[in-house]
């Protein structure tokens, strides 16, 4: 998440409900788009953007863009930097956050008419982490610090073509390219003397290519009793390097998607889909859903939907193998897919916001998702001297969530915004086939509040946001595959800004405080299923 480049993002749609159907094996609880920034109006537009922490961070960016008639044009670019921190007492060169920089770079040509719209994007992201290590005993003079290099350029091809009585095609094509570099250096602080080291496990090259292909034709008007949408995902994706079995692996995966709209009536609407897909590497079944809506009343909608979910093993669980400081990851090539069934309901009630300047909004959600062979880590070896363990991806029976969420959401146009939100999720893990009770739920609490006022005196917009995180409890595998209950303890941020704008909204300045409650290191307990203690196991 990390290397995504928000600077050139626009918003972000969060498209809540089952989605296998239409974009495939991770989307089983929803989909998440994220909309780049496209300049459709001005023919001349500039941006230049600086942001900085007092705990090391510094960011800058600025984007150009240009319109001509039906054409439009765009150059981007980004860097960002953090030194580093460490919270521990002691004075080991070795830091727990540690120092990076990156350089971000995008483009785009667009050409818009009336009925179709073609645009190619290109984008570069170039990262370096350093992991700096502790001086060695027993003369402290010498220690290995490891460069961690990372490229990403991604191409990508996209055409939309409205055609007449509302039917539409859209298509999509995208090449991707990364790149991991690890490399090893041997410091001596003595004789100033660094040295790279060349061995198997202090050097290594990771690289991956992804082709991905999607087209989609269908229809979409609300005064026809039918619309629909069909569709093809194909997607290729390999990997090569010394850390790979046999050196490269590919897989792929081709899928025909439909999906229905039914308008039974002005306020109900019932939309099943289906799904078929081949995986070179796994068996992947038909994928079903059904959505359901109801408009019960002018502010009142409901929602209901089913889906069976599924996801096949990545290449990364498959066959990479990951070594670092901090990791000792063993892929399984043995790997069953992971599938169950998702159902969700919500309640929405709304005023209308176009008649009036005061808008509400309150949303219930429950859900329920039954998984079965759930892709997680499980310790296969600890090594005696570092206490270091060996992970290995294995499949857990039985991997069960449920939980619900309410929010709250008020606007006083535009002075005011405020939104409440509580969520409670319970979570539930087992080797066994025995059915679950409620009781063996762990659940975990969530509460968020964020408050916006606009000072128009002043020009000045007060904005904070407050989260709390209960108990979040985590499941781990053991050696003999027995389930270890952990936690992590509750705790709560808040972050308060200002921003003023000036030159008639040309310039914005944004000036405020972050982790004010300053937390710095979550504490880690663990428990065993079997055998209850409560031994602080350490920190996040």
């Amino acid at each position: 998440l990390n290397q995504l480049n928000l600077y050139n993002v626009d918003h972000i749609e969060v498209v809540e409900g089952p989605m296998s159907v239409v974009y495939g094996s991770n989307a089983l609880a929803g989909a998440i788009n994220i909309i780049t920034k496209e300049n459709l109006h001005s023919s001349y537009n500039s941006t230049f953007n600086s942001y900085t922490e007092s705990v090391g961070k510094c960011n800058l960016n600025a984007i150009t863009s240009f319109n001509k008639g039906k054409n439009s044009f765009s150059f981007a670019g980004g860097w960002n930097y953090f030194n580093g921190a460490s919270f521990a007492s002691d004075t080991n060169r070795s830091q727990q956050w540690k120092p990076k920089e990156q350089y971000n770079m995008d483009s785009y040509y667009a050409r818009n008419t009336e009925k179709s719209k073609l645009k190619y994007q290109i984008s570069l992201m170039n990262e370096r982490l350093l992991d700096k290590g502790d001086q060695l005993a027993p003369l402290f003079k010498n220690a290995t610090d490891v460069w961690y290099r990372t490229l990403r350029l991604t191409n990508r091809l996209e055409y939309n073509q409205k055609i007449d009585n509302n039917f539409y095609i859209n298509m999509l094509g995208s090449y991707s390219y990364f790149t991991r570099s690890k490399l090893s250096y041997y410091k001596d602080f003595v004789e100033n003397i660094s040295a790279q080291k060349n061995d198997d496990e202090s050097t290594d090259t990771t690289r991956f290519s992804a082709f991905t292909y999607r087209a989609i034709f269908g229809n979409q008007s609300p005064d026809k009793k039918i619309n629909f949408l069909t569709g093809a995902d194909l997607n290729y994706e390999a990997v090569t390097g010394s850390k790979i079995q046999n050196e490269k692996q590919t897989i792929g995966d081709y899928a025909l998607f439909t999906s229905f709209i039914f308008n039974l009536s002005n306020n109900f609407s019932f939309q099943p889909g289906l799904r078929a897909a081949i995986n070179t590497n796994s068996n992947v079944p038909l994928v079903p859903s059904i959505n359901l809506k109801w408009n019960a009343y002018s502010f009142l909608n409901i929602r209901a939907s089913y889906t069976r979910g599924f996801r096949t093993p990545t290449l990364k669980e498959l066959y990479i193998k990951f070594k670092d400081s901090s990791h000792d990851l063993e892929p399984n090539e043995n790997l069953d897919s992971e599938w169950g069934h998702n159902f969700d309901l919500s309640f929405n009630i709304n005023t209308d916001k176009t008649e009036k300047i005061h808008f509400s909004n309150i949303e219930f959600e429950v859900f329920y998702n039954r998984m079965h062979n759930k892709i997680d880590l499980a310790v296969v070896d600890k090594d005696s001297l570092t206490l270091q363990s060996t992970y290995k991806y294995v499949n857990i029976s039985k991997y069960n969530t449920i939980g619900g969420k309410v929010s709250f959401k008020y606007n006083f146009y535009t002075y005011f915004d405020l939104g409440f939100g509580f969520g409670e999720t319970g979570t539930y893990a087992t080797f066994s086939k025995e059915n679950e009770s409620l009781s063996k739920y762990k659940f975990s609490p969530e509460v968020s509040v964020n408050l916006s006022i606009f000072v128009q005196r002043f020009n000045v917009k007060i904005i904070s946001n407050y989260k709390y995180f209960g108990k979040n409890w985590q499941f781990s595998i053991g050696e003999n595959k027995d389930i270890t209950l952990g936690s992590m303890d509750s705790y709560q941020n808040l972050d308060i800004s200002l921003m003023k704008k000036f030159f008639k909204n040309r310039m914005t300045v944004t000036i405020g405080a972050k982790n004010i409650i300053d937390n710095k290191m979550i504490k880690n307990t663990g428990k065993t299923s079997d055998t209850p203690h409560s031994s602080a196991e350490g920190s996040s």
